[in-house]
């Protein structure tokens, strides 16, 4: 079955900034509904979509869909914006971008800026803090700003998507709607599990603090989980003995303590009936990850974390392989027939 990239396309068009998450809400409900027998959200935003089994068992496969951007913190008399992130952001990637503020009835672009032209320059300066930086989107006065931004009103890296060579993808926002996009091309492909109803769960509020996937499994709790996550794939300057994970050689299965033996055997068992091939990554700690807060959600959830390799994390644009999204949807498709015989 060939994927339909068009639903990354229809989610990359969209904010969907921690705690802002509504339009992409909207997005993945259109184009969950029809293939699932229950869908429905919640308080904090989360979307939980159900493809019922023949038993009271559960299982969730989840990923946040909430972006890293920023709020506008205070609007200057002569019309600049200040900003600060929603998120982590390296203020190293932002000077010079073009931003988008999602204002209460359009949407505004603005550039940021705030250090000087390196021809002005009288010595080396040192990278600028974030509070340093603004947003020029023309306005010559506040009072001109105010007639289209707020205090509050969020922004984002300009939303964009691009096809490169070699089956790649850039985009924004790719941490974490391509994990959303694998999950609605899973649902349109498995509709039976036996005796497993199937969760797939869709959270918000990941970027600050795992806030969604807290509320949305505390309610949920099934017997095991997966978190659908990215990772940071290898690229110069980073040494590969720092990030060994690269582009295109299939998705990473995590290995750490918040990881359960059994669902770890069972995402290795399946990419062996799938003929996926993995990677490996390890952590000691924390995974930094949804999967943490799941854990130890309640008594206790056994959990497995796979992520798609990308590169450029939380910058303007991020790349991902096309190769590594399909193998990640064949080996969940695997996992799900193979739970389906315990």
């Amino acid at each position: 079955m060939s994927v339909d990239y068009n639903v990354l396309k229809d989610l990359v068009k969209v904010p969907s900034v921690s705690g802002r998450e509504e339009l992409a809400r909207e997005v993945i409900v259109r184009h969950l509904k029809p293939r699932v027998d229950e869908i429905r959200t919640d308080a904090l935003g989360n979307v939980i979509a159900i493809i019922k089994g023949s038993s009271e068992r559960k299982v969730a496969i989840e990923c946040h869909y909430d972006q890293v951007g920023f709020i506008v913190k205070s609007i200057e008399k002569s019309g600049l914006l200040r900003i600060e992130p929603i998120g982590g952001v390296d203020v190293r990637t932002i000077i010079g971008s073009r931003l988008i503020i999602w204002g209460r009835e359009k949407k505004i672009p603005g550039v940021v800026a705030g250090v000087k032209p390196v021809h002005l320059e009288e010595k080396k300066e040192q990278i600028p803090k974030i509070g340093e930086l603004y947003v020029d989107a023309g306005f010559d006065s506040s009072e001109d700003a105010s007639k289209y931004v707020r205090v509050g009103d969020v922004a984002t890296y300009d939303l964009q998507y691009m096809e490169l060579f070699n089956d790649k993808i850039a985009a924004t926002g790719l941490d974490n709607k391509i994990s959303a996009f694998i999950m609605i091309e899973l649902a349109r492909r498995v509709q039976d599990i036996g005796d497993w109803n199937l969760y797939l769960v869709f959270t918000s509020q990941e970027e600050v603090g795992l806030r969604g996937a807290r509320t949305a499994f505390y309610g949920i709790y099934p017997e095991m989980a997966i978190s659908l996550d990215v990772t940071h794939a290898q690229y110069p300057p980073i040494s590969q003995s720092k990030v060994p994970i690269e582009l295109g050689k299939g998705p990473a299965v995590m290995i750490a303590p918040a990881v359960h033996p059994k669902v770890l055997k069972l995402l290795e068992d399946a990419a062996q009936i799938g003929s996926v091939g993995v990677q490996y990554e390890t952590a000691g700690r924390f995974t930094g990850t949804n999967l943490d807060a799941i854990q130890v959600t309640r008594s206790g959830i056994p959990g497995g974390l796979v992520s798609i390799p990308l590169k450029y994390m939380h910058t303007p644009l991020e790349v991902a392989s096309k190769k590594d999204v399909e193998s990640t949807i064949t080996l969940l498709e695997s996992f799900l027939r193979l739970i389906k015989e315990i």
